[in-house]
């Protein structure tokens, strides 16, 4: 778990690491999140459930009109029920995200955005046995968020975004011998403060 911490600070210290000119702001961001397993195998099925995340960002401002970056570093935990049996994932959540916005920052602002998310297992015991039933989540793993949000004013946000996950989550086995290995993608919807 240290090691999963220390991960997750530097990627946001490397990320931190912008030009003097930049604008920074510092908020929290918090939200929740329907997990959309998916299985290489068309057998297996997974029920979605709904999860929360919740942690402090670093926005940054940059030079050219219309374009920042966000940073943060989110306690994750999502769910899915897969052959009647809850999984359970939590995990500090990177993302990093290049936004475009139009309108006015004072008044009212549209944005998109798009970026790549480190998750990192905070799990002690990442394997779950029953019987013949074995779920095994991956340490780590890599994705990408795209999604569009308001501004109102300089200091609230409202977005919702779908995360898709580049590298499988997890493997398992069930008990009708069924094997899988899953994808953990999830819809977003969340709220920023920022000071």
């Amino acid at each position: 778990m240290k090691k999963t911490l220390f991960r997750a600070l530097f990627i946001m210290t490397v990320m931190t690491a912008m030009p003097a000119q930049a604008q920074i702001k510092l908020g929290v961001k918090s939200g929740i999140n329907l997990t959309d397993v998916q299985f290489k195998q068309d057998d297996l099925k997974a029920e979605n459930r709904v999860g929360f995340f919740a942690g402090p960002v670093i926005k940054f401002h940059l030079p050219v009109s219309g374009l920042s970056v966000d940073a943060a570093a989110l306690y994750d935990q999502r769910e899915a029920k897969v052959e009647g049996t809850t999984m359970k994932a939590k995990s500090v959540l990177v993302p990093v995200n290049l936004r475009i916005t139009a309108g006015s920052e004072n008044v009212f602002t549209i944005f998109a955005f798009g970026g790549p998310q480190f998750a990192f297992n905070l799990s002690d015991d990442l394997t779950w046995k029953e019987n013949y039933q074995e779920w095994k989540w991956k340490e780590a793993s890599f994705s990408v968020n795209v999604g569009l949000g308001v501004s109102f004013g300089r200091h609230l946000e409202i977005y919702g975004n779908y995360n898709v996950a580049c590298s499988r989550t997890a493997d398992a086995i069930f008990e009708s011998l069924k094997e899988g290995t899953a994808r953990a993608n999830a819809w977003q919807v969340g709220l920023a403060l920022y000071l």
